[in-house]
C-alpha cells in the first residue's frame, strides 16, 4: 500500500461543484486537476494519485457519496468593484 494521503473535502470554493463534477471527480480523477494542487496529489505521469472507484462503489454508493459531498461545500462569492455611472 502506499502512503497516506489527506485530503480536504468539501470546503470553501469559488467553484460550484455539480453533481457532475462529483461523480466525474470520483470515478475519473484525473480529469480535472485543480492549478496549485499539492504535488503530493499529483503523479509523476501528471495523473492524480487518487485511485479510480469505478469498479468499487456500486451505483448507490456513488449516489449517496455524491450526496454527502455536495452539503460539504460552500459557495464563496468574491466582491466586486461597481463602477461609477453604471
Amino acid at each position: 500500500m502506499g502512503k497516506q494521503l489527506n485530503v480536504q473535502l468539501g470546503g470553501v470554493s469559488t467553484h460550484v461543484k455539480t453533481y457532475g463534477d462529483l461523480v466525474t471527480s470520483i470515478i475519473n480523477p484525473s480529469h480535472k486537476l485543480s492549478r496549485g494542487n499539492d504535488p503530493a496529489t499529483v503523479a509523476e505521469t501528471g495523473e492524480s494519485v487518487m485511485r479510480n472507484y469505478n469498479e468499487t462503489l456500486t451505483v448507490q454508493e456513488l449516489i449517496d457519496f455524491v450526496a454527502f459531498l455536495q452539503d460539504e461545500y460552500e459557495v464563496w462569492v468574491p466582491d466586486y468593484y461597481t463602477y461609477p455611472g453604471m
